[in-house]
């Protein structure tokens, strides 16, 4: 998880780097070549960090991976692509810097430039260590249950390389996701649950007596609707004002789902979630 952290440190000091008397555009800089500002930016680069990057450049030549001359090559654009849909793991794009990048984009100064891909590297350094390591702390479960979320290391520069000689990197990166089926079902249900709550999503339901079967409750058509927005009864179902067996069916589904008693009664653990 450390990594995240360092990351965060370069990426704020290479974006403002152009701006501050250490990288200030000059003539001299203007006339380098990408590799030669490239090497400039990982020497000036904070302590913590710069190994990482230099030995992955270094891999390279410090030749750039993401940019020519010309601009952001087809497989930068392949990875802003999957940054700007990282909201679809339940991760925030805004965290790999897509804003400062974008003001970088159409650049073709050459310190731009070179900016720009280290930028895009440690991009793909922190989503790629994001979607293996997760972006929660350490987790405090037994680590034998929860192995996907055991704390590792990633190694950004072999990363790279494989990323960057994967025929399809779009692919490359959707791979770098769990791939077990509890992940893979987390990320239906979120997509699931952001367009319910793009739709309106449900009213509050409000606190009360607990309800049981054949009571009366003038909150039963408030949670006949909750559930059949949740799928736990079928369209259509009767919202009256009595709890009959449809609805008790219903929701011991939805208790069932949660983990609590399934026992039909409405309490307090049932209305929370």
């Amino acid at each position: 998880m450390k990594q995240n952290m360092q990351f965060s440190c370069i990426f704020a000091f290479l974006l403002c780097i152009s701006v501050q008397n250490g990288f200030a555009a000059t003539a001299a800089q203007s006339e380098g070549t990408l590799q030669t500002l490239i090497a400039q930016l990982l020497t000036n680069s904070p302590a913590k960090t710069d190994k990482v990057l230099q030995n992955t450049y270094q891999l390279n030549g410090n030749t750039p991976y993401w940019v020519n001359e010309s601009g952001p090559g087809q497989k930068a654009h392949a990875l802003i692509s999957v940054l700007s849909s990282a909201d679809e793991d339940g991760l925030d794009p805004l965290h790999y810097r897509l804003e400062s990048i974008e003001k970088l984009w159409s650049s073709r100064a050459k310190e731009d430039l070179a900016t720009l891909d280290l930028s895009l590297t440690l991009a793909l350094g922190a989503y790629v260590t994001d979607m293996r390591e997760g972006r929660s702390i350490k987790c405090l479960l037994d680590p034998k249950l929860f192995a996907a979320a055991r704390d590792k290391e990633t190694d950004i520069s072999q990363i790279i390389v494989q990323a960057l000689q994967a025929p399809d990197l779009v692919n490359y990166l959707q791979q770098q996701a769990p791939q077990h089926h509890g992940y893979q079902s987390l990320k239906k249900a979120l997509s699931w649950y952001r367009k319910l709550a793009a739709q309106g999503g449900w009213k509050k339901i409000p606190a009360g007596k607990t309800i049981k079967p054949e009571m009366t409750d003038e909150r039963l058509p408030l949670i006949t609707r909750r559930l059949v927005l949740t799928h736990d009864l079928p369209a259509g179902s009767a919202a009256g004002n009595q709890y009959k067996e449809a609805l008790v069916d219903g929701v011991k589904h939805f208790q069932a789902r949660y983990n609590l008693d399934q026992d039909g009664v409405i309490g307090k653990l049932t209305l929370l979630p």
